[in-house]
């Protein structure tokens, strides 16, 4: 129980950073990928820098070490390349060269080599004891300088390890003065409290470059994606309020279609209705079946276009929503349902607006309308709530209940909601369906702020 607390309580940050790397958009994935790529590639770079900027240092202090014993210390130590030992004379001479006043450099420890064997050293304990062979002596005797700054892994540098202080060791070759040909090392160690200075100083200067690279990549990166999601921003504000106007001009036409389908046809065919009457009065004082039937038959025809086109109205959307709050327009959606279909909805409508254009109220009248009429066949009262949370307005519409069938719901359903969703998409707004065992619900959002940038 408790570890399923804990890795609940460890997995939580986790699984919300992946919803929101989900819910970012595709330019910030990118620039977040971009961003990351090229702060790791500067971060290896830089350590790659100062790496390189170190280990010149480190050379640097080398060569100073190598300048003293190749002009120094090799001429007076010539006669080791003929003889396997050195006189006392010459150690005397060596412990003077080799004193930290004379090579004015903090030395601890040096050593003469011949092979693996200490020839010379100003610890005595160590002279004659010959030693494994180690990297830096073998790129010495190839005739390159050999530097490391606290790497004393080597046995014969037990001593110098046990100071606890940062070393800097060199190994510099020996030359003879005719030929050349190396005949000896000369290992120093010396105290690099400056250099290890020198070197920190050197990666804290290369690090502060970098993060100010860094910090000026970002902000540049955050500024243009700032700046294109602003013009995106701006770029779908004229399109939606582009989409707006033209679906205002669309139910424009269509609600002066309707006006005209009620003072012309619809009237016309009403009063043909009229005339008929007198005419079945007639031929049934005339007994004349067949002309009766006619009748009839032209009686029916005339009601069933008459139906046809008050369905038809029936998807126009009124006229006056336009002076309507969308509150006003939520209720008379609902209202007409309630009367056509003798189904009580429940409704919870709060905190909405005053003002939204009219394209807005027009898919929110449609809405209602198509999704009350997709839910009739479910055995519950329908609930709708309508209200702004953030900066949404959000209408919802959902039932809890068993289908009144079990046969599957017809195609023109699928039909009204991709074009209904097409209608909300162009005004900048989303419909989404969902289903949850027996729940059914019906969402539409669209921004306040898009609104109120829009409104008439």
């Amino acid at each position: 129980m408790i570890a399923t607390t804990i890795a609940r309580h460890c997995l939580r940050p986790v699984f919300a950073g992946m919803i929101r790397w989900q819910e970012t958009s595709l330019s910030g994935k990118f620039a977040a990928a971009t961003a990351s790529i090229m702060i790791l590639a500067l971060a290896g770079l830089t350590a790659l820098v100062a790496d390189e900027l170190a280990e010149a240092a480190v050379n640097r202090f080398a060569a100073g070490v190598a300048l003293y014993t190749d002009s120094v210390v090799a001429p007076s130590v010539q006669e080791i390349a003929h003889q396997s030992s050195i006189s006392e004379a010459k150690r005397r001479e060596l412990d003077g060269l080799f004193a930290p006043t004379v090579i004015r450099r903090p030395l601890v420890s040096f050593r003469i080599w011949v092979g693996n064997r200490i020839l010379y050293s100003n610890s005595p304990e160590v002279i004659g004891k010959e030693f494994g062979p180690s990297q830096s002596r073998d790129r010495a005797w190839t005739g390159l300088v050999a530097s490391e700054i606290d790497q004393l892994d080597s046995d014969d540098d037990a001593p110098t390890r046990a100071m606890k202080l940062p070393i800097l060791e060199v190994y510099a070759p020996l030359r003879e003065a005719v030929t050349g040909h190396i005949f000896a090392l000369a290992e120093t160690h010396e105290i690099a409290a400056d250099l290890t200075t020198e070197i920190r100083k050197i990666k804290e200067t290369v690090w502060l470059v970098f993060t100010a690279v860094t910090l000026g990549f970002t902000s540049v990166l955050v500024f243009l994606l700032g700046r294109g999601k602003r013009e995106n921003a701006a770029f779908k504000m004229r399109l939606v309020g582009a989409n707006r106007r033209v679906y205002q001009i669309n139910e424009s036409h269509m609600q002066r279609l309707a006006t005209e389908l009620h003072s012309g046809p619809v009237q016309l065919v009403g009063l043909a209705l009229l005339k008929l009457d007198p005419v079945r009065e007639m031929i049934a004082k005339l007994d004349a079946p067949t002309q009766a039937k006619q009748v009839e038959a032209v009686r029916a025809a005339l009601d069933r276009a008459l139906e046809e086109i008050s369905t038809l109205t029936e998807t126009f959307i009124p006229a006056r929503i336009n002076t309507l709050s969308i509150a006003e327009t939520i209720e008379m959606a609902v209202r007409r349902h309630e009367l056509k279909a003798g189904v009580q909805v429940n409704r919870q409508i709060v905190h909405l607006p005053s003002h939204v254009t009219f394209p807005v109220k027009a898919c929110i009248y449609k809405f209602i309308l198509e999704s009350l009429r997709a839910l009739q066949d479910r055995t519950g009262a329908p609930t709708l709530r309508a209200g702004r949370h953030n900066q949404l307005i959000e209408v919802q519409i959902q039932v809890s209940s068993n289908r009144l069938s079990e046969a599957p719901p017809p195609n023109n359903q699928d039909r009204w909601l991709e074009i209904l969703r097409d209608e909300v998409g162009s005004i900048g707004g989303t419909l989404s369906v969902s289903s949850w065992f027996e729940t059914e619900k019906y969402t539409l959002q669209v921004h306040v702020n898009d609104l109120e940038g829009l409104c008439d």
